[in-house]
């Protein structure tokens, strides 16, 4: 019996061990060494080609240089849909009749030559931050109330598409406990 424990104990080691083996990584076919048989060095290898996948840096860039500069709108929230676990107790979320952070507010942003937003939201929702970016045209941007500790505080995000002078966005936020959910539809347009 004690020699069939060891016979497995080796095994496992044996096996384990297999999985484990570091092997070298192959050198690539740009990187190896010029042959003996040459003296001179040759050419520096050409760079590797780019990836057809990679998005191209340009596209991103002129859809946010055409959106550069301060852009304003108006919102009205109302209460957010929520959808439950159907074994969650809607009971948790009591804050579902309330007033809080329902009305109107102001959304101000400002987008940076290389995409960047930032921005103000002031009124039922705020005052928040706000930070984040617009590639090829769709805007997303993350909110942050100005004080975290605030009873009423909201975060949240801000997402939006832009076509032509309008960008039409929305913001989805909820409350410090989650039990204050709110959405606003806003039209930003250049003031």
């Amino acid at each position: 019996m004690k020699s069939s424990f060891l016979a497995l104990l080796v095994l496992v080691a044996m096996v384990g061990g297999v999985g484990c083996k570091e092997e070298p990584a192959p050198a690539p076919a740009a990187a190896s060494a010029p042959s003996a048989a040459s003296s001179t060095p040759g050419p520096a290898p050409a760079p590797p080609p780019a990836s057809a996948s990679a998005p191209a840096p340009a596209a991103s860039v002129d859809a946010a240089s055409a959106l550069v500069g301060a852009w304003k709108g108006s919102y009205e929230a109302k209460a957010g849909s929520l959808t439950l676990d159907a074994k969650a107790s809607p009971k948790r979320w009591g804050a579902a009749g309330s007033t809080d952070a329902l009305g109107p507010g102001t959304v101000e942003l400002t987008v940076s030559a290389t995409g960047e937003v930032r921005g103000k939201i002031l009124g039922a929702l705020g005052p928040a931050t706000v930070t984040g970016r617009v590639e090829e045209g769709n805007l997303r941007a993350s909110v942050f109330p100005d004080d975290p500790a605030a009873p009423k505080a909201m975060t949240g995000v801000l997402v939006g598409l832009w076509k032509g002078d309008v960008v039409k966005a929305e913001i989805r936020a909820a409350g410090p406990d989650a039990t204050l959910v709110r959405e606003a539809a806003v039209e930003l347009r250049r003031p």
